[in-house]
């Protein structure tokens, strides 16, 4: 036999000799942690099995390692190995998560124990199969791996560099994810302005003596689906007649990201008070916890944490939502003057370029009924069953930490309701649709408001309820208020109209 021969077998064999080893390795070590953690006695056998057949299969190859062709031997290729460590990898993404490392360790062992009976049995299988079938799926397979450790790689150096949103992780640092997602003075376009601060407001400049200011602080209802001179902050400024009432928002944000922006942005401009905005849909739900980074595992094994996942999904409902109604106009509608034109528009123009904003029946929406039905039952489960309720001792913990931040600066907030606490036909879609199931019974439609409410006072922290003001506006004909935006779950003219002037007069006691 030609000496490259020799090598090129001997090779093989040491790598296969290699990969058992390590398989073996890691079958055992699984297993010794489910046993300290008296887990599933069926896993741990599992666990085992795997562990024999990385053994049986190493000590056939030493038997063997001399053996002249055409003696058969196990083989275990390298790509064989990753391609069963990339399947484990994708189960777990499926069906395993959360992130937990017992699961992950016990799916990787398992892996390598496949990995041992694929070495004893796979050979004289796939001999019998035809070479060139064998060869494609091997082709495929290889190409999936290459695209898929690729494609991840290639997004997150993209993201190293990139301030986009489409590429935010739930990893990331505070500050950096809240980077991503502020708005930037170029997005700005006529009757949305972007100040240089990131905010959806004309610039806040110097505090000026004698005249009053208010700030308020958000999340997407801070960005808004509406024209500025619609948003409820500058509704409020018309209605009381002075003062300025400044819009700080980042949209995707929270009750953490809250504290940062009191910190950051809210309490440089000298306010005489400040609001933060609790939404009742996520606010309470998202993120109370903060952002920690993760690393090892944990890394790569988080769905939420995979750009090659979470790129397409983003784009996927950028896509969807192209009917909105800032996003789109109404067939013939008159386009706004251009910025270059030295005016802003005015109502007549704005009115002219998206008409549902005197006409709320003629909205267009944003999200598919199937979306917006879902996304409404899930956070009704979330925040208005007593038998599960939001983390409330963190929420308080976080409102407490911003008015300690707040320093003598008074402190407030206002009270934003979810769409199914204000429409009775979104509430009956809540209990009774898909989702809910027997469950809609013990929905208790008020519960956060109640809660906040009652908690905000025993604090004297002095609170704004929106939900009396926006269930009094009288239905239109079709029996429905349309203060909210079309299947969008924030407020629509009408909507921030009324918050507007709630505002107005929950401000007058700093106005004086």
């Amino acid at each position: 036999m030609p000496d490259s021969r020799r090598r090129e077998r001997g090779a093989s064999r040491l790598e296969t000799a290699l990969l058992l080893v390590a398989c073996a390795a890691l079958s055992t070590s699984a297993l010794v942690a489910v046993l300290r953690a008296r887990g599933s006695v069926p896993v741990a056998a599992a666990l085992a099995l795997g562990a024999l057949a990385d053994a049986a299969a190493f000590v056939l190859l030493l038997r063997r390692w001399r053996a002249a062709p055409p003696a058969w031997r196990p083989r275990l290729p390298v790509r064989g190995a990753v391609y069963l460590m990339l399947g484990a990898t994708a189960a777990y993404l499926l069906w395993l998560q959360p992130y937990r490392s017992l699961v992950a360790h016990v799916a990787f062992g398992l892996a390598a124990g496949v990995a041992g009976l694929a070495a004893l049995c796979a050979g004289p299988l796939l001999a019998r199969l035809p070479p060139r079938l064998v060869s494609t799926a091997d082709l495929m397979l290889l190409a999936a791996c290459v695209l898929a450790l690729g494609g991840e790689l290639g997004l997150r150096v993209i993201a190293a560099y990139s301030r986009s949103p489409l590429f935010a992780r739930s990893d990331e640092p505070m500050l950096d994810f809240m980077a991503r997602y502020r708005l930037r003075p170029e997005q700005a376009s006529p009757g949305f302005p972007v100040n240089s601060g990131g905010h959806f407001d004309a610039e806040f400049g110097a505090r000026t003596p004698g005249v009053p200011r208010a700030v308020t602080i958000g999340d997407s209802f801070s960005t808004s689906v509406v024209p500025h001179r619609y948003h409820f902050t500058t509704v409020a400024e018309r209605v009381l007649g002075r003062g300025e009432v400044c819009n700080v928002g980042i949209a995707g944000m929270g009750l953490n990201e809250y504290l940062y922006l009191l910190r950051d942005d809210a309490l440089p401009l000298q306010p005489d008070v400040v609001v933060v905005d609790v939404y009742i849909g996520n606010d309470l739900v998202g993120n109370l916890g903060g952002r920690i980074s993760q690393g090892g595992l944990a890394h790569w094994l988080n769905r939420d944490q995979l750009l090659i996942l979470l790129v397409p999904w983003r784009l996927w409902r950028t896509g969807e939502q192209q009917g909105g109604m800032r996003l789109a106009s109404a067939p013939g509608a008159v386009p706004a003057p251009a910025a270059g034109e030295g005016r802003d528009p005015d109502v007549r123009d704005l009115e002219r370029l998206y008409p549902w904003l005197s006409d709320p029946t003629r909205e267009l929406p944003t999200v598919s009924t199937e979306a917006f039905d879902s996304l409404e039952q899930q956070r009704a489960q979330s925040v208005c069953r007593a038998d599960a309720p939001p983390d409330w001792p963190r929420i308080f913990e976080l409102l407490l930490e911003m008015r300690r931040t707040a320093g003598s600066t008074p402190f407030a907030v206002m009270l934003i309701p979810e769409e199914f606490q204000v429409e009775d036909d979104v509430w009956a879609l809540v209990t009774a649709g898909a989702g809910a199931g027997d469950r809609g019974d013990t929905l208790d439609r008020d519960l956060p408001q109640r809660v906040l409410a009652k908690w905000l006072a025993a604090q004297d922290i002095p609170c704004l309820d929106l939900l009396p003001a926006l269930r009094a506006v009288p239905p239109l004909a079709d029996g429905r208020r349309h203060v909210y935006a079309l299947r969008d779950t924030h407020f629509n003219a009408r909507g921030n109209e009324v918050a507007g002037e709630e505002l107005a007069a929950f401000l007058r006691r700093w106005w004086g």
